[in-house]
């Protein structure tokens, strides 16, 4: 019986982490497919410099400049209070 419930165990965490795996890859497939067609339109160069964030104009700006350094600004701010 104890052999009977690892076993089963062992198959529902194989099955779970196959499963989010699979999960991830969908997610990250859509996210890659949809967002590729943005480079079409807008270099490499604008896109990571530009700090204009208008993607719903009518001639959409895409620059993550901007958001990128809020992310690190956040995130080393938090750092500076959660590290000591």
């Amino acid at each position: 019986m104890k052999k009977y419930r690892e076993a089963t165990i062992k198959v529902l965490v194989f099955v779970s982490a196959f499963l989010t795996t699979v999960i991830v890859f969908g997610i990250l497939y859509f996210l890659v497919s949809n967002g590729i067609s943005v480079f079409k339109d807008v270099s490499l160069k604008e896109f990571f410099l530009s700090s204009r964030w208008f993607p719903t104009y009518e001639d959409p700006e895409y620059g993550i400049l901007a958001l990128f350094v809020g992310t690190l600004s956040v995130t080393g701010l938090t750092l500076v209070f959660t590290y000591p």
